[in-house]
């Protein structure tokens, strides 16, 4: 059967590095689209242990030949998960046998620390060089998750928040993912750099990092940034 042509179709963009409810507000779709996200159904096809899809559901364009309902465009998004992971999944070998929500919940991270698609197998490697050291991973993007307060600076007070996702406080990885990552960040997550980094910090321009192996390089790298930052200010 002949489709119609793609011009009357409805056509939903999600952009990678969104939560469930930065996806709700974008898409208008509020509480209706929340609870969709808890489907027990999805969430036990995809054999994970938890209470909702977050990071499950994959960035990218949908097209729809009606306005979907939430429930049908979280399927959608969790269907071309399953797609894009097992794809990824044959080309990074060692990826397989890695437990997918700790697998997406480093990518998620990665996802929001940077936007420099170069960088994300770097930061996949700081975040794993971190725990195998037993330090926390005093990631901001966790942190503006559990606080919901995203593209804000976070303040000392911010790192003292009580919640499973504080990296500052807790060891180890959080509970789950903290956003939908795209390709780009779990093949990272799969395949990060062979880097010894334990740190990196934001350069002026917005974008990218200067990645540190020891505190005192780090410590440094910080200082440059608030030299250059100032002026802009």
């Amino acid at each position: 059967p002949s489709r119609h042509l793609l011009a009357n179709q409805i056509r939903i963009t999600i952009p990678e590095g969104l939560s469930i409810p930065q996806t709700a507000e974008l898409l208008k779709l509020g509480e209706a689209y929340t609870s969709a996200t808890q489907s027990p159904e999805l969430i036990e096809r995809l054999g994970i242990e938890a209470e909702n899809l977050e990071g499950f559901l994959m960035p990218n364009t949908y097209f729809f030949d009606d306005q979907p309902k939430a429930e049908e465009l979280v399927k959608r998004m969790v269907e071309q998960f399953e797609k894009e992971y097992e794809m990824l999944s044959k080309e990074c070998p060692g990826a397989h046998h890695l437990d997918k929500r700790y697998v997406v919940t480093v990518a998620s991270i990665v996802e929001r620390e940077t936007p420099a698609a170069e960088e994300r197998p770097l930061v996949a490697q700081v975040i794993y060089n971190r725990i195998k050291a037993g330090m926390p991973l005093q990631m901001d993007s966790t942190l503006q998750f559990a606080l919901n307060k995203y593209g804000e600076r976070m303040l000392y007070e911010d790192t003292e928040v009580e919640s499973p996702y504080n990296t500052y406080l807790n060891r180890g990885l959080p509970p789950g993912p903290i956003c939908s990552p795209g390709v780009i960040s779990l093949r990272a997550a799969m395949a990060p750099a062979n880097v010894e980094y334990m740190y990196f910090v934001s350069n002026a321009d917005g974008k990218t990092h200067t990645f540190s192996k020891t505190l005192d390089e780090h410590n440094r790298a910080v200082a440059r940034f608030r030299q250059e930052i100032t002026p802009q200010r």
